[in-house]
């Protein structure tokens, strides 16, 4: 037993051990980094749909998604608000998210009248 030339097999059951440990750790932050990529992919694709409609609602200025409208701006320095006319365009997409969620991405714009 005074033979020294190799490892026990306390010290490679210990060192198999914080490999297992370090192999999954970098398993688990993969596979989420990849969950999250796709899902920004998603997210991007539908934020891609929502401006397209966006611009074709804004450019016909008709659609189910167009209302009728005013804003009033209020300034310190003026006594009485502004008030502009003009049509509110509202367009949104669904998108699954990492979690399998469902999310919606909303855009609202305003366009004045000429």
């Amino acid at each position: 037993m005074n033979n020294k030339k190799g490892f026990s097999i306390l010290e490679v059951l210990v060192a198999i051990s914080i490999l297992v440990i370090i192999v999954f750790t970098f398993t688990t932050l993969f596979s989420a980094g990849f969950s999250g990529i796709f899902s920004a992919g998603r997210k991007s694709e539908a934020l891609y749909k929502v401006q397209k409609e966006m611009e074709n609602a804004i450019i016909n200025k008709s659609g189910n998604n167009v209302t009728d409208g005013t804003i009033s701006i209020s300034f310190p320095s003026l006594t009485d608000p502004i008030t502009v006319t003009g049509k509110f365009v509202i367009c949104d997409q669904t998108y699954t998210d990492s979690n399998g969620n469902e999310r919606t991405v909303t855009i609202t714009s305003f366009v004045p009248n000429q």
